[in-house]
């Protein structure tokens, strides 16, 4: 068996029919769906989670459609159709928009790698992280639009096991441990929707810090979970443009 990679694909985006954000992002998954095998894409439908995230951001100025795949056989599915040179340019369908491919960068971690700073590194206690595009969960058929560690931490959780096939690697237990030791000691947000087909998601952009008290291992364990959702993306819909998030740390409160 080959070893599992983590990747992200950057792709530099430009239109001149208008500017793209990430409300197209339904869109974007069409293209997506589009450039691969066909049997793979039914393959994914019929999985419980998708081996990918995908999402449009800005950052300074410029427009990025990132996708990020979590396992070795999404990489060489989705990330390399999606990295050929013959892919310059796609339209996006129902606004009939030309797109180009101004630039890409691909990055990628060996599981192994990424596991070693767990155990190695001592991850500081303030983490800071960034909901860069529109962040929700449902709960009970309702939808939750302010950000709650135990949906944040299970739905990483949950994502990790089904995704890596690591059984037991979601437990309630440790679950609740982590619940129970964490706290949002700050927050900067605002709710915005999320477009897809006929409906508008409610939910939320912005930041949160979170302390984590508890002992060495247990914070490692969060930002495992956090260096993880980078990739994964949290919440519902990641693979349509949701979700996506960064995580900056704090070695002193």
């Amino acid at each position: 068996m080959s070893e599992q990679i983590f990747a992200i694909l950057k792709m530099e985006l430009c239109s001149e029919q208008g500017k793209i954000s990430f409300a197209k992002s339904s869109l974007l998954q069409g293209v997506l769906m589009e450039k691969i095998r066909s049997e793979y894409a039914q393959k994914m439908h019929e999985m419980r989670m998708r081996p990918y995230s995908q999402c449009v951001v800005e950052q300074d100025g410029k427009v990025y459609w990132q996708i990020a795949t979590l396992n070795s056989e999404a990489y060489e599915e989705i990330i390399v159709p999606l990295s050929e040179d013959s892919f310059q340019t796609f339209t996006l369908k129902h606004c009939d928009w030309k797109v180009n491919i101004v630039s890409r960068q691909i990055f990628k971690t060996l599981k192994k790698e990424w596991m070693r700073s767990f155990y190695q590194q001592e991850s500081g206690r303030m983490l800071t992280i960034s909901f860069r595009t529109p962040t929700s969960f449902k709960k009970d058929g309702e939808y939750a639009i302010f950000p709650d560690l135990k949906n944040i931490y299970e739905s990483l959780m949950l994502r990790y096991e089904s995704v890596l096939n690591e059984d037991d690697f979601y437990d309630k237990d440790t679950l609740m441990q982590l619940v129970d030791n964490s706290a949002i000691v700050r927050y900067r947000l605002r709710s915005v929707t999320f477009p897809m087909e006929s409906t508008r998601i409610p939910g939320f952009m912005g930041e949160i810090t979170v302390r984590i008290r508890g002992p060495q291992t247990m914070v490692n364990f969060v930002r495992l979970l956090l260096e993880f959702g980078t990739y994964a993306g949290v919440g519902m819909k990641t693979a349509i443009g949701m979700g996506n998030i960064t995580y900056d740390e704090r070695r002193k409160e």
